[in-house]
């Protein structure tokens, strides 16, 4: 399974339409990324990866999601915390 495939899968079968996906590729192409957000991934860093531009994606995701999901009764999973506190 690539990346695609599991990106499908997490936003179709999973339903899983929050979960923040993002393409870490070779593939630095316009039409590589433009395919990577038609399946649903928010980001794409063309390898190798700039740490400021990592950064920068990382730092945009967390703050998009620092609030629990809508319908959540729980916290962020200690993961989702660490990667974003």
């Amino acid at each position: 399974m690539d990346g695609y495939e599991a990106a499908g899968r997490i936003r179709g079968e999973l339903r899983r339409s929050s979960l923040p996906i993002v393409a870490m590729t070779a593939h630095a192409m316009v039409e590589e990324k433009e395919r990577c957000i038609a399946v649903g991934m928010i980001a794409h860093l063309a390898k190798p990866v700039l740490p400021e531009e990592l950064f920068r994606t990382l730092a945009s995701i967390c703050a998009e999601t620092s609030e629990p999901p809508a319908g959540s009764q729980d916290a962020p999973p200690p993961a989702q915390v660490a990667a974003c506190g």
